[in-house]
């Protein structure tokens, strides 16, 4: 009887853990959809180019701003509604000016949701990548690592080339 006790006292113990970990996915889940659901796309642009800011304000929102001052654009910048119910977007060319950095720009519906974005502004031009030819960075420590392998494979090229030609004796 002691083993049986023992397996029920586990069996409640799991189901208590299941249902806080439901509890807590539950509180997640309702705590993600509270808010506005907003945007940006790109999430990552450079000085010049254009990036689209949505915001999803719900059905009782007639109007949304997009709060562009970060960014070196108008205060205000009227959102468009996009057909559907409390949904809202507008498009902006990011000024040459801008400087590389991450923004966090923000809108707000009439009804008193607001929402947060996250933009990357990268520099112009070619990224520095590495030992390419296209990066200002040569002759790193991955260089003589990258000219001993192809070094390597040459040499197994060899040999393995060698012992073919033994075998078969005449090299035909």
């Amino acid at each position: 009887m002691h083993l049986r006790g023992r397996h029920i006292s586990l069996i409640r113990s799991a189901c208590v853990v299941i249902a806080l970990a439901g509890l807590a996915t539950a509180t997640a889940v309702a705590t993600a959809f509270a808010g506005a659901v907003a945007n940006v796309t790109p999430s990552t642009a450079t000085a010049g180019s254009s990036v689209t800011f949505n915001i999803l304000c719900g059905t009782s929102a007639h109007s949304a701003t997009l709060s562009g001052t970060i960014l070196g654009l108008p205060e205000q910048i009227p959102m468009s509604s996009q057909g559907q119910t409390g949904y809202w977007a507008s498009t902006v060319t990011l000024p040459s000016t801008i400087q590389p950095a991450t923004y966090m720009p923000s809108m707000d519906c009439d009804n008193g949701v607001s929402g947060t974005v996250t933009l990357v502004v990268t520099p112009s031009g070619a990224p520095v990548t590495g030992d390419g030819t296209t990066s200002t960075a040569t002759g790193g420590p991955l260089t003589a690592v990258g000219a001993g392998l192809a070094g390597l494979g040459g040499l197994l090229l060899a040999i393995w080339a060698w012992r073919r030609h033994a075998r078969t004796g005449s090299g035909a």
